[in-house]
Order: C-alpha cells, then sequence, then structure tokens
C-alpha cells in the first residue's frame, strides 16, 4: 500500500539527491578539466624556450628546414626522392636521384646553407 505523503517525499528527496550529486560531478569534471588544462599551458610556456633555440639561426631544425625550403622550390629533377636530416650541424642526405649531377647540386646546396659544418651523401643514383 502507498502511503501518499511520505512516499512522495521520499522520492523528492532521492531525486534532489541524485541531482546535486549530479551537479557535483559535472563540477568536478569541470576542475579536473581546468586543471588538465593549466597544466598544458603551463608545459607549453615553459618549453617556449626550447621551441625558440629549435628555431634559432643555424640549429639543426633550422638548417633542414631551410633545405627543406630550397627542395620544394627547385625543380623536382634535382631533389627527387633525396630526404634530408641534420645532427649536430651535420647534414645527412639520402634516398635517390637520377643523375650524379642531381646529386651533386644535392651535396652543393647543402654545403653553401648557413650553419653545415658538413654534409654526408648516400643518395643512390637510380637512372
Amino acid at each position: 500500500m502507498r502511503r501518499v505523503g511520505v512516499d512522495d517525499q521520499f522520492e523528492v528527496t532521492a531525486l534532489r539527491t541524485r541531482q546535486a550529486l549530479f551537479i557535483k560531478g559535472i563540477k568536478m569534471k569541470k576542475t579536473i578539466f581546468s586543471l588538465a588544462i593549466s597544466a598544458a599551458l603551463a608545459v607549453a610556456i615553459s618549453g617556449c624556450s626550447t621551441v625558440d633555440a629549435a628555431n634559432k639561426w643555424g640549429s639543426d631544425a633550422w638548417i633542414t628546414t631551410k633545405l627543406k625550403t630550397e627542395q620544394m622550390g627547385a625543380s623536382p629533377a634535382i631533389w627527387g626522392d633525396i630526404n634530408v636530416e641534420t645532427k649536430d650541424g651535420v647534414v645527412q642526405l639520402s634516398g635517390f636521384a637520377k643523375t650524379q649531377a642531381d646529386i651533386n647540386k644535392a651535396v652543393e646546396i647543402a654545403r653553401k646553407t648557413d650553419g653545415v659544418k658538413s654534409v654526408v651523401n648516400n643518395v643512390i643514383l637510380r637512372p
């Protein structure tokens, strides 16, 4: 048998409790999300000095970017399938080229790039 006043009050109280817990859960998720965003921003801001160092003239990233820009601007015949990697100012060219002249031209461009200490040529001639 149902008690109208008591059961209704119990259901209302239970509903309000569930709603309060749901809202508290949402607030908790927002707090956790805010903390995660804050942590990500802190890491990003602290990493800015690293990004500045990587973009500095003569750094490995700068040299590789400069050479890849040269690749995009040059005719595809010269660079063909030549890959560029830089470590401590040493540029390594690898991949394939159609002619020895193309290989020589790629090595010459790499050597003339500012900040390059030496060039390692691992490009394979593939006619």
